[in-house]
């Protein structure tokens, strides 16, 4: 079905008149067309939406990533709950960061124990603390049996062992990834958290505010499911006028970021840092 990149264009284009059109889909048996009417309804300023999907996401994964975006104390503790039991996902843990409430740390934290979510807690402690806890990874290469010499082949079938390089190095490449272990993550804390006040919502180390989402969305580090998340908090929380998409060409979210500086520079006073917004409201 087409329809959730239709409605996914009617949140982008649709004033508060395309609502009503679009509202009958968020209770719509397929998931990937409710979480579009979603996206697309808090992002035309629909709270209801919001609401909706708070009551969803206790049976349902689809409205998770809406929470992240648009979501306040409600949305921190059900999302809560689901990384505390056998319902966490990498997009629970992504939704928290993007909520950047200092309670729900620990929890993250905790999920670093989890290989299966480890990288997906990293990333959202990192969405939250700014830490940039960044090292080096050597990440082997993969091996297709067929394009191996024939005594390679059996020597990997028989023992697993990988050739290597015509210098005697493994096969790979050494890449800059988020530290998943536990121990460097606590060192960090230990050492910085007197730099973050517990009534406050964090983005990459700064209270939320246009400019460190702005921030967020301009490191070359985030990566792309977080910076699409950001897009739309842009617009959902604080009413940027954006039409940026992180899939767009590199020359073309150039130009866009540079307007999107001048509008941050123009409404950052508008907003108190480290609180939620709403369609430029604050949340209570």
């Amino acid at each position: 079905s087409g329809l959730p990149g239709v409605l996914w264009a009617l949140g982008r284009v649709g004033g508060v008149a395309a609502r009503g059109a679009i509202n009958e889909f968020l209770t719509h048996d397929d998931e990937a067309i409710a979480e579009a009417a979603c996206r697309a309804l808090i992002r035309l300023g629909d709270y209801h939406a919001v609401r909706h999907g708070l009551l969803v996401a206790q049976a349902k994964p689809w409205p998770i990533r809406s929470l992240g975006i648009g979501g306040d104390h409600t949305a921190v503790n059900i999302l809560t709950d689901i990384v505390k039991s056998d319902r966490v996902s990498a997009e629970a843990l992504h939704a928290l960061g993007m909520l950047g409430d200092l309670a729900c740390v620990a929890n993250i934290y905790n999920c670093l124990l989890n290989s299966d979510h480890a990288m997906a807690a990293a990333e959202a402690l990192q969405t939250i603390t700014g830490a940039a806890l960044y090292e080096d990874v050597f990440v082997p290469a993969e091996v297709d049996p067929d394009e191996l010499l024939d005594d390679e082949r059996e020597e990997y079938e028989q023992t697993g062992k990988v050739p290597l390089s015509p210098n005697d190095e493994p096969l790979g490449e050494t890449i800059s990834q988020l530290s998943v272990n536990p121990d460097t993550w606590k060192q960090w804390f230990a050492a910085n958290k007197q730099r973050f006040d517990a009534r406050l919502r964090y983005r990459h180390g700064k209270p939320m505010s246009p400019a460190a989402s702005l921030y967020c969305l301009m490191d070359e580090h985030t990566p792309h499911h977080i910076r699409e998340m950001v897009c739309d908090e842009l617009v959902v929380r604080y009413g940027a006028e954006l039409t940026m998409e992180p899939d767009m060409p590199v020359t073309e979210q150039e130009r866009l970021l540079n307007e999107l500086v001048d509008w941050v520079r123009a409404n950052q006073s508008k907003f108190a840092a480290g609180q939620w917004y709403f369609a430029g409201k604050p949340m209570v």
